[in-house]
């Protein structure tokens, strides 16, 4: 208190006056709660499909969904670490952090980012091509994070604690913490949670798939089999819906009009495919 008997600590009545803090604790707010599961599951799956795993282990996807949970991993990437070390989850990758701020999907900072993440293996591509690739725009992402990091810093702490009552708000409506205490109110569950969980971090190779550039090669070394799709061709003689005239070109017509067009890509490389590991690779 002052001489005058006027508090000197923090003002809340102007604070909630001030009609800018209301707008970034609305703006916040609206940041968490839109963000939904279906879009953070997209996330998990698109980082995976960049490092060549394919479906992740249960538990992941638990966690990946959770709005809360997700609302505290951004918490811990972009705070302070004098904050971060508090809260007890772990932090987003950087490959997840550059996908999610390029199509706005971290609290938002205001224009949608461009940075550096990680590329797909494409076709034709030896891993060793690849993952050279990975290292030079790991190493582009890690010049352009610091700057980033800043500016979900300098967010105003409404915007801040907006978009955590956003997620809050999400997980009530969708039911995020009562769908997961469903899913382990068992001790079987919990079990076959962890195996899973455990099974994937001791043996990832399990969850992963690589490019095979010649898919004849890996047939031949036995590491795969490969039967061709078959089609059958569309007949006009005996097909109900063909109501041509009946003259060859008519019937040739209305055959190609039926037959999918081979893209370009499949037409060049008619034999390449992906292979996922189970645990067997035939």
């Amino acid at each position: 208190m002052d001489h005058q008997g006027n508090s000197k600590g923090f003002n809340w009545g102007k604070a909630w006056g001030n009609r800018g803090n209301f707008n970034d604790l609305l703006a916040g707010m609206q940041s968490g709660f839109d963000l939904s599961a279906e879009d953070r599951r997209n996330i998990l799956n698109e980082l995976r499909e960049r490092e060549n795993k394919s479906e992740a282990p249960r538990l992941d996807y638990i966690q990946a969904q959770h709005p809360v949970i997700d609302a505290l991993r951004q918490a811990k990437t972009f705070e302070k670490p004098a904050i971060a070390q508090f809260i007890p989850v772990a932090p987003l990758s950087d490959e997840a952090v550059a996908f999610r701020a390029n199509n706005q999907l971290n609290i938002p900072v205001g224009s949608k980012q461009e940075l550096t993440h990680d590329p797909k293996q494409q076709r034709g591509e030896s891993k060793i091509e690849w993952e050279a690739r990975r290292r030079k725009a790991r190493e582009q992402l890690h010049s352009e994070l610091p700057a980033y990091k800043a500016k979900v810093q300098g967010l105003p702490v409404m915007t801040k604690a907006g978009h955590m009552l956003g997620s809050l708000g999400s997980d009530f409506a969708n039911n995020a913490s009562r769908n997961f205490w469903w899913l382990i109110n068992a001790s079987q569950a919990v079990v076959d949670l962890a195996s899973e969980s455990l099974t994937g971090a001791v043996a990832p190779d399990l969850r992963s798939y690589e490019v095979l550039p010649d898919l004849e090669a890996a047939e031949n070394k036995g590491l795969i089999r490969y039967t061709p799709p078959q089609r059958t061709e569309p007949n006009p003689d005996i097909d109900a819906d063909y109501i041509g005239d009946g003259s060859d070109l008519d019937k040739q017509e209305w055959i190609n009009a039926r037959v999918p067009q081979q893209s370009i890509e499949d037409r060049a490389n008619p034999r390449t495919t992906n292979v996922q590991h189970q645990g067997s690779r035939r």
